[in-house]
């Protein structure tokens, strides 16, 4: 819990951000830096740094307690981590509290250029750290994924060690230039990168070194895709060095560190053996195997698999003409000498017109041979490139920049992650959860209703993000408690919507509530105000009574004000006036529970059902006798003096009870 101060803002009682001061040297992709004070614990009085995030991308905070523990050797140390609440807006933004290095950083900008730095520095102030720092990773089996210079700082003053930033802030890959990215997750739409691996910083490392040993960007005058094309065509150290002069001692470790074949890439060991003093065997780039002859699709000339694959997925219209026509199956059979390859091609057509749903045929036709000709790239569907475990970072980027969602819908439904899987030569058992995960999601699909759909796949798959519903997304909600509270401020406004639910809404509280009705939730969709207002109340009095607060009057009263609907369901319109009093009065109290009991009551609607059945029942019996006076007046007119003065009595007593039934019920015949 964080609270606002005169002189800044508090989090957790032991740090104080002072956002009067910025550090926009420490900014980062996604989170903007203030200075920081530490007013508890054991580093009581010193400085820090706080990267406030600019975005609701989902933050890493499952890494944060195994980099908060991590050993302070090549890392700035995470504190602590948590919403604070942001003046500006009167809502609320995620922080995270680093340590903060007293040197400068290696480069401010991706165009900057300095003096190429030491070959001895480099060994001993940026290899030797960086090597602790990755055995610490490596045995947890985590990925830092933001590795490169302009996330580089000197410890110090004296320049004595470089430590690397954070990594906490956004998704891994989110903000990381496509030179520090193998070619395999440079493919990948930024979001779509996954957790990576060791092997990943490593590269990314490697092409660091490069930029430190040059003293600039060696390809900064390259776009992206042609970074991409270039590492393709050459392998990634030759593209990436050019004709530019590499110290001899250094040749060896960046050639191991960029080989983009992850199976002969350097391993964490080989890398501490070399700086321990042993030179190990030197390693060349592997070029893909050529076709003996190239094949051409709009335009672009492919000579290997991996290259044709890449274009297919660019073109996928003319691609499936080519399908179709059997001209690939040809081209990898004579001109590949591939017949396995084109086995798989084969079978990968025919699964994407048996199985999955949605989305065109001919997307899923190529998204499919595209894997089957390049296993190890990513998932490449419409536009978009995702590794399996990148599917809900991806999908969270998409909703919090309200771009369509249908091509992450699709591609769930065509089960390409489960196609991806398949295809693969070794066993991932990092990807295994996926497997359920991915199922579950196509279920989520085929059920529109509140609480599931692509709004339950976004808050399944991202443990981390907070409510991005547009009624409450300044407010940072994390838990249900977050949300009651971002409500119960909502109702005190004077534009707030009618209701206080919508389809985020819905589906980040059954993702976060464990147990909660989906059968009562999916009222809220109903046509009938009386049934989805009290499908809202007793939703909302649920997670109060799961989470709390004790209190929200606020929200209580917001939702006593939409009760007449419910109430119309009591016949009796006196007991319906004493409950809505009733109801007021506790919601004044903040109790959704109690108000949500008051007005669902089956007991006190079955009284009122035999009430009004009761009268009814008396309404009859009088129109009955009313009926036979009648009948005994027109057989009999000289008794109708006598008859009259009984008649008048009667019908007085009736007007009187007709009166009295009128009041209080009303009538349904």
């Amino acid at each position: 819990m964080a609270t606002a101060t005169a002189d800044g803002v508090d989090l957790l009682g032991r740090y104080r951000i002072l956002l009067s001061q910025p550090l926009a040297a420490f900014n980062t992709p996604g989170a903007d830096a203030y200075a920081a004070r530490i007013t508890g614990g054991r580093n009581k009085g010193s400085n820090a740094i706080a990267f406030v995030l600019t975005t609701n991308m989902p933050p890493r905070t499952d890494l944060g307690p195994s980099m908060r523990a991590a050993d302070p050797a090549g890392l700035m140390q995470a504190y602590e981590w948590g919403p604070i609440e942001w003046p500006q807006t009167g809502g609320r933004r995620m922080a995270f509290i680093y340590e903060r290095p007293q040197g400068r950083r290696l480069f401010r900008a991706m165009k900057d250029q300095r003096e190429p730095m030491n070959e001895d520095v480099i060994v001993r102030s940026i290899m030797t750290p960086f090597g602790s720092f990755m055995r610490y990773v490596s045995g947890r089996n985590l990925c830092h994924s933001k590795v490169r210079p302009t996330n580089m700082y000197w410890r110090d003053a004296a320049s004595s060690e470089v430590i690397l930033g954070e990594c906490l802030c956004t998704p891994p890959g989110y903000g990381q230039p496509i030179m520090f990215e193998t070619i395999e997750r440079s493919m990948c739409t930024p979001t779509g990168r996954g957790n990576g691996s060791t092997a990943d910083d490593l590269y990314a490392f490697g092409v660091s070194l490069l930029m430190l040993i040059f003293g600039r960007n060696p390809v900064g005058h390259l776009r992206d895709d042609q970074i991409l094309q270039l590492k393709m065509e050459r392998g990634s150290y030759p593209a990436l060095v050019g004709d530019l002069r590499v110290p001899l001692n250094l040749i060896e470790p960046l050639r191991g560190l960029l080989i983009d074949d992850p199976k002969q890439r350097w391993t964490l060991d080989e890398f501490e053996m070399w700086l321990s003093g042993r030179r190990l065997s030197p390693k060349q780039a592997q070029v893909p195997r050529r076709a003996g002859r190239p094949f051409e699709l709009a335009g672009k000339v492919c000579w290997d698999l991996r290259s044709l694959a890449l274009a297919m997925t660019r073109n996928v219209q003319q691609s499936a003409v080519h399908l179709e026509a059997g001209d690939i199956d040809r081209w990898l059979r004579r001109s590949m000498s591939d017949d396995d390859k084109a086995e798989l091609v084969e079978t990968a057509i025919e699964s994407a017109t048996s199985t999955g749903r949605g989305a065109s045929t001919e997307d899923r036709i190529v998204a499919r041979v595209a894997i089957a000709l390049d296993p190890v790239a990513p998932i490449r569907f419409q536009n978009l490139g995702t590794m399996p475990d990148a599917v809900g970072t991806l999908l969270a980027q998409l909703m919090t920049e309200q771009k369509s969602v249908q091509p992450v819908a699709e591609l769930l439904n065509a089960q390409l992650g489960m196609y991806w899987l398949s295809m693969q030569s070794e066993g991932r058992l990092d990807y295994a959860p996926i497997v359920h995960t991915f199922e579950q999601s196509r279920v989520y699909l085929d059920k529109p209703q509140p609480g599931l759909g692509i709004e339950r796949v976004l808050y399944d798959l991202n443990p981390a993000i907070p409510c991005i519903s547009p009624l409450v997304e300044d407010y940072y909600c994390l838990e249900p408690q977050d949300l009651l509270r971002a409500l119960d401020n909502l109702a005190q406004t004077e534009d707030r919507p009618k209701e206080p639910f919508d389809r985020h809404i819905a589906a980040f509280l059954m993702a976060r509530t464990k147990r909660l009705d989906d059968r009562t939730m999916a009222l809220i969709a109903s046509g009938d105000p009386s049934r989805r207002y009290l499908a809202m109340l007793a939703v909302l009095a649920d997670v109060q009574a799961r989470n709390g607060p004790e209190s929200l009057p606020n929200l209580a009263t917001w939702m006593s004000e939409l009760l007449d609907p419910i109430l119309s369901r009591y016949r009796n319109a006196y007991f319906r006036e004493e409950l809505k009093r009733e109801a007021q009065r506790i919601a004044a109290k903040g109790d959704l529970r109690r108000v949500n009991a008051l007005i669902d009551d089956p007991k006190a609607l079955a009284r009122d059902e035999a009430g009004f059945e009761m009268a009814q029942k008396d309404f009859g019996n009088v129109s009955t006798e009313i009926g036979q006076l009648r009948y005994e007046i027109e057989e009999d007119p000289s008794s109708s003096m006598d008859l009259g003065r009984q008649a008048a009595a009667v019908v007085s007593s009736i007007l009187a009870m007709s009166c009295v039934l009128l009041v209080a019920f009303v009538m349904v015949l």
